[in-house]
């Protein structure tokens, strides 16, 4: 537990959650905040207008007096804690300083008494530096300018962007419904896509190839594959290794009570090659229904197919196979895989690796519906029993059998099973021979409470499977995933009842699953959980059980209407192409893709930014992270980041500023930015107290400036107060950033007194808005701003006035461990005295074998850097300017040289420069 505030109640200072009203204006549909420096109650909203001039269109805040008649009023300023007023909760109070320059950006005109202001607001931010910068940014805070996010003002104040912030790929956007569309990869990084299309009127089927940067390679809204009279429909995919696809489909061009299978070939270049319409796979008497597609291992397609030849009460499963020039190689109408009594229906097929094929289906013969599976070899002759070999006849239901080739000529298969009190998921081995490897009736993959439907698999790549499926142990559907081992089939995450893939608000439905061959799989699927109606969201999911992206998944569509029925491939270097169908247009369906890369990125792009939780770490691997927090209290909070290698940086971003800023930053009104070098965390801290930042909804964006590595991002907040005079302990503590206040008092000089487990690297920081611009009315700073950070132990601060602090407990690399600090009155301890120089003190260890740390002193606060050179006067290295307060500090050097290589043994020189002038050297000694 972290200390709470014991004399809350005792201190009307230190007000329950959400205790006051902030920032909210509205004088239109729009929100804006503003005020006007004389006259305090003022009504603003957000405006546009053209010029009569210039025809050009502009937006801004419109202001205007709510109680003078006769005093001028100027100058809007964003932003501010409301007290009360009697203009009720819509109403904007605030008490934003002239003097602090974050407020230069906006542009007043001064009007009468009664009339009206215009603000006017330029352009939308440019990207942050980054990766691509000459100069890493410096750090700022609401009391400095940020002048590299900041090129001619920020976007409108406070107003939130309601558009759809993800640019997605249109597959197909032609007149009235695209049906939900199914994909393959294409061979070369790139992925082909057909479905059935109304726009003539009936149901025809499309296709379309997108390559690996999201271009159309064939014409816009695809190329007809067969337009026939009746409707066609429910195509598959099978790439036929050339660049194009073979693509089968339900065909009733005879009449809507006579359907048939057809196929097509169709090239690299979006030509069909097996004639116009299509071949026929099969005419016979009766339907045939549901094609499905498997290699044969030798260049051709095999299909396979529910047939009601016999009966419509007596279906049963044919297959056919064809070469790659279209000719069929079975018997007219295909060949019986099995004709037993009852109905055989929904089948599965893959290949056998020998020019055969393994198909499985959901088999009526008994009283219940149960799983049968069978083998064709390369001439169509069953090789397995009659009729198919027994998957699982458990008891009660089992149906929608799903099917991967295991990779030695036999099969795995997944199904929804209801044995027990609800629906469940099993799956079953079988070798080439058509044995059953695992347990008779399968192994559960989940059987818990709830129901369990809808798997779907991929090969784990080592002969066994990842299964995912709708999980309904929960108050809503969500996704839940499971390695099952390829020996025996058990179940090799934790825990045994399966891996939340997404356990977010609402229902999560419809996965879709494909093998990543890098290692694992990527998952994608319909998500219910926003207000813009289901969105489609993807998770990548490694071979060790951990998905790899962000909880709950990357969203990859945030547009207004449905998107549902999600197709997933990958693009074989971690990341995936997902497509699917999208009403965001109209009533009528389109088609719509988007791709994300290896680290959960959006390649190019903003994304709707995730909610971070208080005291919640977070990893990512991503490069770009957008968060948001929702701060509530009146206290000091933060936010940080550290990285598991390479450069990362942090920036924080005001109240509705999400969109408003162009890739990569993607927020607008930047309030702050930590952009330290090397190992470690950059933070950020704001001070919530009364008369401050006002608390609400905040932007942050964390992002690898250089290197490789992921990260841990996160956010720290609550009634969280540190006594002075009573120790305070913190065991077992695996966070990254804890942020506490302290009450000081104004004159008295205060000892801090840190200590934390060996191995762990922890420091503690205290921070303070005295003296910032307005009194620090609006207090956002970097890690740097600190006034004092514990040098070794100690560290002494004499408090300039009585107000709330805070104090930063920051872990810079990691290791879990312990820490106390207690806060006395006076220099107590071993604490280092004023410093009465400033000078390069000490070098340790030396002679040293890696990491060095370079001890100094600070008479006066100044920009301070390192340079490290070798015995012939060679830059080796170099510690960027960082701004340091008066008092005794230590900075590290980790050994490394300019390229990230350990520098060689020998001797070096360590300068130190203040304010760009040389103060000291020293002589470290190297050794291996």
């Amino acid at each position: 537990m972290r200390p709470a505030d014991e004399n809350e109640n005792s201190n009307p200072q230190k007000l329950p959650h959400r205790a006051r009203i902030h920032a909210v204006a509205m004088f239109s549909a729009a929100s804006a905040r503003a005020r006007t420096d004389s006259q305090p109650n003022a009504l603003c909203g957000l405006v546009s207008w053209t010029s009569s001039l210039t025809a050009k269109q502009f937006r801004g805040l419109i202001c205007k007096s709510a109680t003078s008649t006769s005093s001028p009023q100027e100058g809007v300023r964003p932003l501010g804690p409301v007290d009360h007023s009697d203009l009720g909760p819509r109403a904007l109070l605030s008490s934003a300083p002239d003097n602090d320059p974050r407020y230069r950006m906006f542009t007043a005109v001064r009007v009468r008494p009664a009339a009206i202001i215009f603000l006017l607001l330029t352009a939308s931010l440019p990207p942050s530096s980054g990766s691509a910068a000459s100069n890493k940014p410096k750090d700022f805070g609401t009391s400095q300018t940020p002048t590299h996010l900041l090129h001619g003002a920020a976007a409108l104040a406070g107003i939130q962007s309601t558009a759809a912030i993800i640019t997605n790929i249109s597959v197909c956007s032609a007149a009235y419904d695209q049906m939900p569309p199914v994909s393959i990869p294409d061979g070369g990084g790139g992925s082909i896509l057909a479905w059935a299309d109304y726009r003539s009127g009936n149901l025809d089927i499309y296709a379309q190839k997108v390559d690996a940067s999201g271009n159309m390679m064939w014409p816009i809204d695809g190329v007809p594959v067969c337009k026939q009279t009746g409707d066609q429909t429910n195509p598959r995919l099978l790439a036929d290794g050339a660049g194009g696809a073979f693509i089968v489909w339900e065909d009733a061009r005879v009449s809507l009570t006579d359907v048939n299978i057809y196929i097509q070939r169709i090239s690299a270049q979006g030509v069909p090659l097996w004639g116009a319409g299509g071949l026929a796979v099969c005419t016979a008497a009766g339907n045939q229904r549901q094609p499905v597609l498997s290699p044969n291992g030798l260049g051709g397609v095999l299909v396979a197919w529910t047939d009601e030849r016999a009966s419509a009460a007596s279906a049963d499963i044919y297959v056919q196979r064809y070469t790659a020039a279209g000719a069929p190689q079975w018997a007219a109408n295909g060949v019986a895989m099995c004709t037993a009594t009852g109905i055989q229906q929904d089948p599965t097929v893959v290949t056998d690796g020998q020019g055969g094929a393994v198909a499985a289906w959901r088999d009526a013969r008994g009283a219940d519906a149960d799983v049968y599976a069978q083998r064709v070899n390369e001439q169509g002759i069953a090789q397995w029993t009659v009729n198919g070999v027994v998957v699982s006849t458990a008891v009660n239901d089992q149906t929608s059998p799903r099917a991967i080739a295991d990779g030695s000529g036999g099969v795995i298969i997944a199904w929804t099973d209801q044995r027990g009190a609800d629906q469940d998921v099993y799956a079953q081995r079988l070798t080439n021979v058509g044995a059953a490897l695992w347990a008779a009736n399968g192994v559960a993959v989940c059987a818990t409470t709830g129901n369990q439907k809808n798997a779907r698999l991929c090969s784990d790549g080592s002969g066994g499977a990842i299964v995912v499926w709708e999980d309904g142990r929960g108050a809503n559907a969500d996704i839940y995933a499971q390695r099952l081992a390829a020996a025996n089939g058990a179940t090799q995450w934790l825990p045994a009842t399966g891996l939340a893939v997404c356990t977010a608000a609402t229902d999560q439905l419809a996965p879709a699953i494909a093998l990543d061959p890098t290692g694992g799989a990527v998952v994608a699927w319909s998500d219910a959980r926003n207000s813009t109606g289901t969105d489609i969201y993807s998770q990548r999911l490694q071979l060790g059980g951990t998905v790899l992206w962000t909880a709950n998944g990357v969203r990859l569509c945030d547009a207004n209407g449905n998107q549902d029925q999600p197709a997933v491939i990958a693009d074989g270097n971690g990341g995936a192409s997902v497509s699917w169908r999208d009403y965001r247009n109209s009533a009528y369906s389109d088609l719509y893709a988007q791709r994300v890369d290896a680290t959960g990125q959006i390649p190019d792009q903003c994304v709707p930014p995730d909610t971070l939780s208080s005291n919640v770490p977070i990893s990512t691997v991503a490069t770009q992270n957008w968060r948001t927090f929702d701060e509530g209290w009146f206290y000091w909070a933060g936010v940080a980041v550290r990285g598991t290698s390479g450069d990362w940086d942090i920036e924080q971003f005001d109240q509705g500023s999400t969109g408003l800023g162009s890739y990569p930053t993607c927020f607008g009104l930047p309030l702050a930015g930590s952009y330290g070098a090397g190992p470690g965390a950059d933070f950020l801290i704001a001070n919530f107290n009364d008369n401050h930042t006002p608390p609400g909804v905040f932007g942050v964006r964390a992002y690898r400036y250089s290197g490789t590595g992921g990260a841990t991002i996160e956010w720290d907040s609550g009634p969280d107060q540190l006594p002075v005079g009573t120790p305070f302990v913190q065991n077992g503590w695996a966070g990254l950033l804890d942020v506490y206040d302290i009450p000081l008092t104004a004159g008295i000089t205060y000892t801090f007194d840190f200590s934390h487990s060996a191995g762990s690297d922890m420091k503690c920081l205290l921070f303070t808005s005295y003296n910032a611009p307005g009194g620090g009315y609006y207090y956002v700073a970097p890690r740097s701003a600190r006034v004092m950070e514990t040098p070794g132990r100690y560290g002494t601060y004499t408090a300039p006035s009585t107000e709330y602090y805070g104090v930063a407990i920051v872990n810079d690399n990691g290791v879990s461990g312990d820490y106390s600090l207690t806060v006395r009155t006076g220099v107590t301890g071993v604490g280092d005295p004023e410093p009465a120089a400033t000078r390069l003190m000490s070098l340790s260890p030396n002679p040293g074998r890696g990491p060095v740390e370079i001890r100094f002193s600070m008479r006066q606060p100044g920009n301070v850097s390192f340079q490290i050179f070798d015995m012939a006067g060679r830059a080796v290295a170099k510690i960027p300017e960082t701004r340091w307060q008066q008092g005794t500090w230590s900075a590290h050097w980790d050994g490394l040289d300019a390229h990230g290589h350990p520098a060689s043994a020998g001797i070096y020189f360590v300068q130190m420069n203040v304010n760009d002038q040389r103060i000291g050297l020293g002589r470290l000694a190297l050794v291996h």
